[in-house]
């Protein structure tokens, strides 16, 4: 006789970003609600931005370190996140889920500048768990100034939500949605589309404990960084052929009794070993070490700033020193120590920008408590915002003036700023986020440069001694 009851446990983790250390106690879970409840009782989902490529692991295998995992640990499916899409080119993509991975990658929403799906990605999938159908549903978020750029096209992912809801409600008796939209979106998803029972969230790195229940929707979300992971329960009652209960709670991965998946540790390493082999490559040769200081001006970040501007054809090159963690010696650096410097994924741009919105941020840039400020998210994987590197300017200042009045002239290429003209800058996706120094966010007729991150533009400028001598003539003068 069937028990009137059928319990399933759905697992789930977002955001890891490579932190591939806590793989071992994931994975470890996750084989102890198989080995308590049954196979034929447990899901194991993620939601996305697993791959992270300021880790060195993932850099050198192109991502096969994490897909490797996500095999191993028997994920069901697995969910597309921004960090995947904007950082991988589009053969890497598919060799990763179209060769390496043996769970579906969903993402209803993501098609190609020819409006087809491509052969990695599925809308749903739907899996039996005993009496019960589960259908789940993938969907990214819909950065299209940045796909568009790499041959992708993403579509608004409520509508393509409301789409697939259409084909699977009466097809499944679950009906969830892996989502990679932030926090807001699902919380929209869930009031103004009905039949989802549950939405796994991700991209904001937020935690849900308890879930959170909007209408007849309940939502689920664990984090950032494996911290902790996602236990969704859901009780369905065969005689009645509904749910008869839903809860979740989250596990905190930091116990020392968890349980731990060695053979985790054992992939990674081998990986690892393959990755020390590529990232010990020479990414450039320095004649001249290239010295860091995020407060004040220095080698490394006047270098970036120099090639912005050439690479671009601006008037004017800007970036924080902070997207540098430290400099560099003379002689030979690798690939690791070029990605151990400068680990955030972030593009160069170009865009049209005011006198005064530079003004503006040259002025920010001397406040130290501003420099100081950390800064979470928009690629950036830095400490603190640090201080303007500049080319194309020089600029006079007065540390003893008030704040925001310190900047006593500044100079465009031998003529002074022109507070109300528009100059071509050269500079990094990072300031369009209105983040860091807002004032650079102003900028407009906006052209990003992908797939490019800024420290391949570094390792190209530096092959350039004349470059490099450029960059060291000083561009802030203190009076």
């Amino acid at each position: 006789m069937t028990e009137r009851f059928y319990e399933l446990h759905l697992i789930h983790s977002n955001d890891l970003h490579s932190h591939l250390d806590r793989m071992s106690r994931i994975s470890g879970h996750i084989q102890r609600f198989r080995n308590n409840f049954g196979i034929d009782h447990v899901i194991a989902l993620d939601m996305g931005d697993h791959l992270d490529r300021m880790d060195p692991v993932t850099e050198g295998t192109q991502g096969r370190v994490n897909v490797a995992v996500l095999n191993q640990t028997g994920y069901d499916a697995i969910a597309f996140g921004n960090n995947e899409g904007l950082t991988f080119e589009a053969h890497v993509l598919q060799a990763l889920y179209d060769h390496q991975a043996r769970m579906p990658m969903l993402a209803a929403n993501l098609y190609d500048l020819n409006g087809q799906r491509p052969s990695w990605v599925e809308p749903y999938t739907i899996i039996q768990k005993g009496p019960i159908k589960v259908g789940i549903i993938g969907v990214t978020i819909d950065f299209n100034t940045f796909y568009e750029l790499l041959g992708w096209h993403i579509r608004e992912p409520l509508a393509e939500v409301a789409d697939q809801v259409r084909v699977l409600r009466d097809q499944v008796d679950l009906l969830c949605v892996a989502s990679h939209v932030g926090i807001s979106a699902d919380r929209k998803m869930a009031a103004t589309i009905d039949g989802i029972d549950a939405i796994f969230g991700a991209h904001t790195h937020h935690r849900l404990d308890p879930p959170e229940q909007v209408g007849n929707t309940w939502l689920f979300a664990a984090g950032k960084f494996g911290q902790v992971l996602g236990h969704a329960q859901f009780v369905w009652d065969t005689h009645e052929k509904k749910l008869a209960h839903i809860g979740g709670r989250l596990i905190d991965l930091g116990d020392e009794n968890a349980p731990i998946d060695e053979t985790i540790d054992h992939t990674i390493a081998m990986y690892r070993q393959e990755s020390d082999l590529v990232m010990s490559g020479v990414a450039m040769e320095l004649s001249v070490p290239l010295h860091h200081d995020a407060s004040n001006e220095s080698l490394l970040a006047n270098v970036m700033a120099t090639q912005l501007r050439r690479g671009t054809e601006a008037e004017i090159g800007l970036v924080n020193s902070g997207v540098f963690l430290h400099g560099f010696p003379f002689g030979r650096i690798t690939k690791g120590d070029l990605l151990s410097a400068c680990p955030s994924p972030i593009n160069p741009c170009i865009m049209l920008l005011n006198g005064s919105h530079i003004l503006q941020a040259l002025e920010l840039s001397l406040d130290e408590t501003h420099i100081q400020k950390s800064l979470m998210g928009y690629g950036f994987r830095g400490k603190v915002i640090g201080t303007l590197a500049v080319d194309g300017l020089l600029i006079q200042a007065d540390r003893n003036q008030p704040v925001g009045k310190r900047i006593v002239s500044v100079e465009v290429n031998g003529e002074l700023l022109n507070l109300e003209r528009k100059y071509r800058v050269g500079t990094i996706d990072l300031f369009t986020f209105h983040v860091a120094y807002p004032s650079i966010g102003l900028g407009t007729t906006i052209e990003y440069v992908l797939p490019d991150f800024i420290r391949d533009w570094l390792a190209s400028a530096c092959q350039s001694e004349e470059l490099i001598e450029q960059a060291s003539n000083q561009k802030w003068k203190f009076i």
